[in-house]
């Protein structure tokens, strides 16, 4: 199969309910602001690299200092989602809509009133933690739009994405994969 016409959504992909904002636009911007909005969401996806590690995986240290480093995640853990909150009520997020995203673009469930056409070019704001609201700005081609009982589910494939923000993407996936599958083998 044509990897431009292989769907999105097959594979480690992942899949959650998230704020999403999508709009037409008439054109990629240009490569000069292509360039800045990849790093951004590089220094994001890194940033949502550290924020994921876990004390737990420091593995090798003094049993103090590990006990320490547990205390200052857990206290900045919640220093974070304290002022997530404060952020969460002063910006207004966009709907939440069942998503999938893989390394290749974004899938997700819209009404049928608001969908985009295939071939339309969208911009994307993908709000992947909510406790850090700020979100992974893509562009994409629409590449399917397909009708169904809970609504119209849409395919963008990425356009314009570095390798290192593709990079970036495919780590934070395979993360949140590996999660997904530890939680179900401890229930």
């Amino acid at each position: 199969m044509d990897e431009s016409n292989a769907p999105l959504d097959e594979g480690i992909v992942y899949r959650a309910t998230l704020p999403l904002a999508w709009k037409p636009v008439p054109a990629m911007p240009s490569a000069e602001v292509q360039a800045q909005i990849n790093e951004t969401n590089v220094a994001l996806l890194a940033m949502f690299g550290v924020l994921d590690e876990h004390p737990a995986e420091f593995k090798g240290g003094e049993p103090e200092v590990v006990q320490a480093i547990a205390r200052l995640d857990i206290k900045i853990g919640l220093v974070l989602e304290l002022v997530g909150e404060l952020l969460r009520h002063q910006l207004a997020l966009p709907k939440a809509f069942p998503v999938a995203l893989s390394e290749q673009g974004l899938s997700w469930i819209v009404e049928p009133t608001t969908a985009p056409a295939r071939g339309d070019l969208v911009r994307m704001d993908i709000y992947l933690k909510t406790g850090y609201p700020r979100p992974l700005r893509c562009w994409g081609e629409v590449i399917s739009v397909e009708h169904s009982g809970r609504g119209v589910k849409i395919a963008a494939r990425f356009r314009g994405m570095a390798e290192d923000m593709r990079d970036g993407l495919s780590k934070l996936i395979f993360r949140h994969h590996r999660r997904l599958i530890a939680s179900q083998r401890s229930a």
